[in-house]
C-alpha cells in the first residue's frame, strides 16, 4: 500500500544533542576570536607535544598561545579531538560562504581576518 499525500510530506526535525550544541559553540567562539593557525599550533602542541613553526610571529605570539591553552585546557581531554573537528568544520562552512558570496558588490574580503 502506498503512502498517501500527508503522510509522504511528513518531516522529522533535525534534533541535536547537547553534546553537539555545545561543540558548535565552542568551536565558533575558539574560530572567531583566534586565527586558525594559532589553534592548529596549540592543538598540535597539546595533543602531539610537537610545535609547528608559524611564519609572522610576533613579540605577543607567547602571550596569545598561553590565552588560546588556557581557553581549550577548559575543554576536557577527551573532548578535545573533537573540538578540533568542529573547528575544521566551522572553518570549511566560513571558506564556503565566502566563495559563494565572492561576487558580492560592496562585500570587502579583505577586512575578514579569515
Amino acid at each position: 500500500m502506498a503512502a498517501s499525500y500527508v503522510e509522504s510530506r511528513i518531516v522529522v526535525p533535525f534534533k541535536p544533542t547537547f553534546t553537539d550544541m555545545s561543540l558548535a559553540k565552542t568551536a565558533i567562539a575558539l574560530f572567531g576570536e583566534f586565527n586558525i593557525q594559532i589553534l592548529r599550533k596549540v592543538f598540535s602542541e597539546m595533543v602531539y607535544g610537537n610545535l609547528p613553526e608559524l611564519e609572522g610571529s610576533s613579540e605577543n605570539y607567547p602571550s596569545l598561545l598561553n590565552r588560546v591553552k588556557e581557553k581549550i585546557l577548559l575543554v576536557p581531554t577527551n573532548l578535545r579531538h573533537n573540538v578540533w573537528e568542529a573547528v575544521e568544520r566551522v572553518q570549511e562552512e566560513v571558506r564556503k560562504l565566502m566563495h559563494d558570496h565572492r561576487y558580492v558588490p560592496g562585500l570587502d574580503h579583505t577586512k575578514f581576518p579569515f
